[in-house]
């Protein structure tokens, strides 16, 4: 029979101390000694059959964790900002530079196929040079910038692609396998 507490009706009383017992069960379970996640722990050589198995699902993680390559990655594309930079992309890839020092806004990497990377270019200013040499395959192009409205510009470069855009020269080193490896640097 349950204790039972001044003014709590019985069910109560049940209520909590089932609560409470399952609370002292669960950390038990959770650091208790020789157990993990419940089961008993077996010294090496050994093995056990465990009679019943939980029922709670398994923990995961919200995100995966980072890898020190995506780690380095993101580290990298950062370091575009300046102006200065080489780093791997690939479709999607976002890369920020500096609008104010070099009148180019962020280079966001399209599709990377039959040896090519597609990037659009935000083009902060109305004038803007524009420019892709040592690829005869490169086509370009620059949409709005008249008057005072920015604009943004399209390029499909192969590998050895230099492309001038404004004051910044984004050299296309490498398209393979989904990625692409661009150098930045200022003109």
């Amino acid at each position: 029979m349950t204790p039972r507490r001044a003014g709590l009706p019985r069910h109560t009383c049940r209520s909590l101390t089932v609560i409470a017992a399952a609370a002292v069960l669960a950390g038990c379970a959770r650091g208790g000694h020789g157990s993990v996640g419940g089961a008993p722990t077996t010294p090496a050589g050994t093995s056990t059959t465990p009679a019943a198995t939980s029922s709670a699902p398994a923990a995961t993680p919200a995100s995966p964790p980072l890898t020190p390559r995506s780690t380095a990655n993101r580290n990298a594309l950062k370091a575009c900002k300046s102006g200065r930079c080489e780093v791997k992309v690939t479709h999607g890839a976002e890369i920020p530079v500096d609008a104010r020092r070099f009148k180019v806004g962020t280079i966001r990497v399209g599709s990377i196929e039959d040896h090519q990377v597609s990037l659009t270019i935000a083009l902060p200013t109305a004038e803007n040079r524009f420019d892709c040499q040592s690829d005869e395959g490169c086509d370009s192009s620059v949409v709005g910038g008249t008057g005072e409205s920015p604009g943004t510009g399209y390029v499909t470069a192969h590998a050895g692609a230099v492309i001038t855009v404004n004051r910044l020269v984004i050299q296309v080193v490498s398209v393979a396998n989904g990625s692409a490896v661009l150098r930045l640097k200022q003109a």
